[in-house]
């Protein structure tokens, strides 16, 4: 019989930068999220994603994709790097 084992955590936190406001209104498109939704509301616990770009294709929505994740009370699961990065050259300062 498994035993269910409370997942491990660990925080992270930074101060933010004052961020200007947007010069255009942005409009976010929710049929484009209906998939998102329905998996925010779904029986699970965390929910999985391919790589970080699904979550957004601008800052906006990025923001408000995360803000919905945060009210959901899920875990989030990325399984792998952003495809359409490339990692540069590390450079020690």
């Amino acid at each position: 019989m498994a035993h269910d084992k409370k997942p491990k955590a660990a925080l992270y936190a930074r101060d933010l930068a004052p961020r200007e406001p947007d010069l255009e209104p942005y409009l976010y498109q929710t049929e484009k999220w209906e998939g998102w939704d329905k998996a925010l509301v779904s029986e699970a616990d965390v929910v999985v994603v391919a790589f970080p770009d699904v979550l957004g294709d601008t800052y906006t929505e990025l923001l408000i994709n995360l803000g919905k994740l945060a009210e959901s009370g899920k875990g989030l699961y990325i399984t792998r790097t952003s495809p359409s990065l490339k990692k540069g050259e590390e450079v020690s300062l």
